[in-house]
C-alpha cells in the first residue's frame, strides 16, 4: 500500500469519526434532585403532574427501620386505577423477590401501604387512558443524607 493511500484512509477515518461526534445526539440529563418515589408509565402526564403524584406519595411513605442496607432495597409497584385516581389493584412486579429476600417483603409492604394511604391520587381526568396503569418505584438511597 502506498503512503498517500494511508494518509488518505487515516484522514477519512478521522473525518468521519469528527462527524459522528458532532452529529451524536446528546444524552438526557438525568433530574437534577433523584426522588424517593418515581413515576413512570405509558402516560403524558407533564412533569409537574408526576411531581404531584411522586409529592403525593413520598408523604405517605415511611420506608422500614431496621432493614440492613435499606438502601439498596428498591420496590416497584404497578398500579392500575379507577377514573377517580382510587385504587383498583396493585402489585409488585418483582414478586419472585417476595420469597427470596426477607427484607423485600417488608419494604413491598411499607411502599403498598404509603399508597393505600394516599388514595385516591390526584390526576387529571382528562388524561385518563394515560394514567389509569402507573408504575412507582420506592426507593430509599434518596431520604438518606450521603455527605
Amino acid at each position: 500500500m502506498s503512503s498517500a493511500l494511508i494518509r488518505g484512509t487515516a484522514f477519512l477515518f478521522v473525518a468521519a469519526l469528527i462527524l459522528a461526534a458532532c452529529t451524536a445526539r446528546p444524552k438526557p440529563e438525568a433530574p437534577e434532585t433523584p426522588s424517593p418515589v418515581d413515576v413512570t408509565g405509558p402516560n403524558q402526564l407533564t412533569a409537574e403532574e408526576m411531581d404531584a403524584v411522586r409529592t403525593q406519595v413520598r408523604r405517605c411513605w415511611s420506608p422500614p427501620v431496621g432493614v440492613p442496607d435499606r438502601d439498596q432495597v428498591i420496590v416497584t409497584l404497578r398500579l392500575a386505577l379507577n377514573f377517580d385516581g382510587s385504587l383498583r389493584q396493585m402489585e409488585v412486579t418483582e414478586k419472585e423477590k417476595l420469597n427470596r429476600e426477607r427484607f423485600y417483603e417488608v419494604s413491598a409492604q411499607a411502599a403498598m401501604r404509603a399508597v393505600r394511604r394516599c388514595s385516591p391520587l390526584t390526576l387529571p381526568p382528562d388524561k385518563y387512558e394515560s394514567w389509569k396503569t402507573l408504575y412507582l418505584t420506592f426507593n430509599p438511597s434518596f431520604l438518606l443524607d450521603r455527605r
